[in-house]
């Protein structure tokens, strides 16, 4: 009965107060969908969002990959490297990542190896992506060697993916589950109320 009243005073209240809850509902999931823009247009935030346990991580991952694959294909097109870089930067939202890009393109621009030029900002572009830019200009590979990497890039994003979704899928299950059974029991327990009290 003590888990019961709860329920039951929010099944009163849907019932009394329809278009309040209705209207309550529908603020808090257009609060919700703002959330990425509001985000976007928060510069300080940037940095905080790309800190965050395993959201942060799937991001950069995403974001290395995204580089590597938009810098590959503009390589590809005979683009310059400082060109390419100029591109990528401005495809990208964050502005850590934007950041870090422009000081890689000064560096770039001064006379240094790109590999040598992302090394002051690995936190950002990773180990993978350094050390594979790092060989490709040792060994002289081309724009093939860049579609390379970012392939085994994408599929690390798509194994992380996998796991945050045989994570999340039980999760879903069980608020499903949790929602339609007070659904459920706030349609009952009204009724039940007024039987008791025949």
């Amino acid at each position: 009965q003590t888990c019961a009243l709860p329920i039951l005073n929010l099944s009163r209240l849907c019932t009394n107060y329809p278009v309040a809850v209705l209207g309550l509902t529908v603020a808090l999931i257009l609060l919700i969908s703002r959330i990425p823009a509001f985000v976007r247009g928060q510069p300080k935030l940037h940095r905080l969002v790309l800190r965050l346990p395993g959201l942060g991580a799937l991001m950069l991952l995403l974001m290395r990959a995204n580089f590597v694959r938009t810098f590959a294909q503009l390589k590809h097109a005979r683009a310059k490297t400082t060109q390419a870089l100029l591109l990528c930067r401005d495809l990208s939202w964050n502005y850590e990542y934007r950041s870090a890009i422009g000081r890689t393109l000064v560096r770039v621009q001064r006379g240094e190896s790109l590999a040598a030029a992302l090394n002051d900002d690995r936190d950002v572009f990773g180990e993978m992506v350094i050390n594979g830019l790092a060989f490709m200009e040792t060994a002289g590979a081309g724009s093939e060697g860049l579609f390379r990497l970012s392939t085994l890039l994408e599929r690390q994003l798509d194994s992380r993916l996998t796991a945050l979704r045989q994570i999340l899928d039980p999760l879903l299950i069980i608020a499903l589950g949790v929602v339609i059974g007070g659904i459920v029991f706030a349609t009952f327990l009204p009724a039940m109320e007024v039987i008791q009290h025949i």
